[in-house]
């Protein structure tokens, strides 16, 4: 009788044993294997830029040609959109070339982001942020029945200002 005692408790022993030797296999296997599938993006290197600016930027910022961009993921108006990339030192995108016109396209895949191009109303020009004018020869705004002007889907186009959008904040220089 002794032995079949013996046997139970060492067969309680082992499933004790095993419910906490699975849980913890599963965590290091879990853990190592997103250690490894993130590896490259935690450790790797910024690219070398050629033109004057910043040569890297923060977490959750995309470097290209010197300048830091932040795609949001929240919706906003136009002047919140503004507002939150104020808090970031930052302001709404300002648009110089066909080049970084293609990489913020390139970003914004399938959704619409606000930049910081809008006129106070209908009859006025576009500006930008920066109160510069706009120049059409880098873009032309689709559909100028709004103020407010958003890029996505490889498109250029005006929107209501009290529109919710996602935006895309390029850090001050």
């Amino acid at each position: 009788m002794s032995w079949c005692f013996a046997s139970k408790l060492q067969t309680n022993m082992d499933w004790k044993l095993m419910g906490i030797l699975v849980p913890t296999l599963t965590i290091k296997l879990v853990g190592s294997s997103l250690f490894f599938l993130y590896i490259s993006q935690i450790f790797s290197e910024v690219p070398k830029t050629t033109t004057p600016g910043k040569t890297s930027c923060s977490l959750r910022w995309t470097l290209y040609e010197g300048k830091c961009y932040h795609f949001s993921t929240l919706l906003k108006t136009w002047d919140e959109s503004q507002k939150e990339c104020v808090f970031l030192n930052s302001h709404l995108a300002i648009i110089n070339s066909k080049p970084e016109l293609a990489f913020l396209n390139n970003k914004t895949q399938n959704a619409d982001y606000f930049i910081g191009l809008r006129r106070r109303n209908s009859n006025e020009q576009w500006k930008w942020i920066d109160n510069t004018k706009f120049q059409p020869g880098i873009f032309n705004v689709q559909d100028k029945t709004n103020d407010c002007v958003a890029i996505g889907l490889n498109s250029t186009s005006s929107r209501l200002c009290s529109e919710s959008n996602r935006f895309i904040c390029e850090e001050k220089v």
